[in-house]
């Protein structure tokens, strides 16, 4: 959807479109994340509220962490006037929002929880109900 917007409801719920419960240490996932009003307005339409062409700001970012130890193996990105990390910065593209990431450096057999930081002017909101497996 290439007219995406950046979502603009008080309050709303990301969601990931393609997660796997399990990815290989050889594969590259790219994480499809979604964006909707947690409170739509009631209106009557012919196509799911779900094709939205909402997308998280451009502040967004994600963080992983072992779910066992509670570990913070990879750190939401950091932002000041001098040094933007921009390592864990959520992207946008025509298909709305995403990030990729390598599962070779992530111990196999261990699930990992997938944290999302969405800030924008007048709030920041986080959201850590996403978890996935990393299998040999």
């Amino acid at each position: 959807n290439s007219n995406a917007s950046v979502i603009s409801a008080d309050t709303y719920v990301p969601y990931f479109k393609n997660i796997k419960s399990e990815y290989r240490r050889s594969e590259t996932a790219r994480f499809r994340i979604g964006v909707r009003p947690e409170f739509p307005n009631k209106s009557f339409v012919t196509e799911s509220f779900f094709l939205t062409g909402e997308i998280l700001p451009a502040s967004s970012s994600y963080s992983i962490i072992d779910s066992v130890t509670n570990e913070t193996i990879i750190p939401f990105t950091e932002i000041n006037e001098d040094f933007i990390n921009s390592k864990t910065k959520i992207s946008n593209d025509a298909n709305g929002s995403f990030f990729d990431i390598r599962m070779d450096s992530f111990m196999p057999e261990r699930y990992y929880k997938i944290m999302l930081k969405i800030e924008r002017s007048e709030d920041t909101q986080t959201f850590d109900d996403f978890y996935f497996k990393v299998v040999n």
